[in-house]
């Protein structure tokens, strides 16, 4: 009888600490992101193009585009830098984010947007844009936005447009 207390307190313990490090591993990668910093990841290139996705949890199309953003990451890990912004707000990073990209095994940076207003991220990313999700903004290796995407697409039109670019 004791060892099977012992076994059970063992297995509830390793799964304690394997659900907090995941936790853990969550929640470093998922950082608030404001103007300046933006800014700073899209002009420090270094030679590779960037891919921005703006999506939020309660956005349907959202979720259904976002395995192809890991799939994109998994091909293009070495020649693009690809980065998601939740819209979601700050203080929902635990409750609706965490369980959210939970779900999947998260391969790139993802950051909630702390702009001040929404309408500043709106006007900072492109001033054509009305603010709808998902949406995509893909950057060349310089910094400049080569392409603006309204709405969900699928993997193979993404790879493409990040194909034109390496073809460059």
């Amino acid at each position: 009888m004791h060892n099977k207390k012992s076994l059970t307190l063992l297995i509830i313990t390793v799964l304690f600490f394997a659900v907090t490090n995941l936790y853990a591993q969550q929640q470093s990668v998922i950082k608030p992101i404001d103007k300046s910093e933006l800014e700073k990841i899209i002009q420090q290139r270094e030679g590779k193009p960037l891919f921005v996705n703006l999506w939020a949890t309660w956005c349907v199309p959202c979720r259904e585009e976002f395995p192809a953003l890991i799939k994109l990451k998994k091909k293009y890990a070495e020649q693009t830098d690809i980065i998601a912004i939740s819209v979601d707000y700050p203080d929902e990073i635990e409750s609706k984010i965490i369980p959210f990209l939970s779900s999947f095994k998260i391969n790139f940076p993802v950051y909630v947007n702390s702009f001040e207003k929404q309408e500043d991220l709106i006007n900072f990313l492109n001033e054509s844009w009305f603010g709808s999700l998902p949406a995509t903004f893909i950057y060349d290796e310089k910094g400049k936005q080569q392409f603006f995407i309204n709405g969900k697409e699928e993997y193979e039109f993404f790879a493409d447009k990040i194909e034109t670019l390496l073809k460059r």
